[in-house]
């Protein structure tokens, strides 16, 4: 192989690592917003309060 061929291949591999990694922090930011939501469903006081804000 050439040496731009490695090169491509290790930018490849360095750009598919950081779009897994941003498809990552969205589920975790889906995920605490799934938890949020049951916590107020089963707490309505707080459930009022953050309406309020």
């Amino acid at each position: 192989m050439k040496k731009t061929d490695l090169d491509k291949n290790q930018g490849l591999a360095i750009a598919h690592r950081l779009k897994n990694s941003a498809k990552a922090k969205l589920a975790k930011k889906d995920q605490a917003q799934a938890d949020k939501k049951k916590i107020i469903k089963q707490n309505p006081l707080l459930a009022s309060l953050i309406k309020n804000n």
